[in-house]
């Protein structure tokens, strides 16, 4: 018995779902709603970019630029005395680049 062939993938709507979800993320983006409002998010939507297309350099470089601002601001509440505030920052950007380096030693 022959197995029944996989459907074929569109590719046309991959890349039509790449584009809307970059917009998506970049909307997200310029609003700074990085990780907060669950499942709708630019660290979510980028995440599903990069689940659809795994090198994409656009989302990439934008989770980086989201995790170098969440380790800065972690920075500023740790020289301000507030180890609790930059812990939080410290989570927020580990949530975009759970194995930056710089983060994690700031945990």
């Amino acid at each position: 018995m022959v197995p029944p062939l996989a459907p074929a993938v569109n590719t046309d709507d991959l890349t039509g779902d790449l584009t809307e979800l970059l917009k998506h993320a970049e909307t997200l983006f310029g609003l700074s709603q990085y990780t907060a409002a669950e499942g709708d998010n630019a660290v979510t939507v980028l995440s599903g970019v990069l689940a659809l297309q795994p090198n994409h350099a656009k989302a990439t470089e934008m989770l980086t630029k989201i995790a170098i601002g969440y380790e800065k601001v972690a920075l500023i509440w740790q020289d301000r005395g507030r180890p609790d505030q930059a812990l939080a920052q410290v989570r927020n950007g580990l949530k975009t680049q759970p194995t930056k380096a710089r983060l994690l030693r700031l945990e």
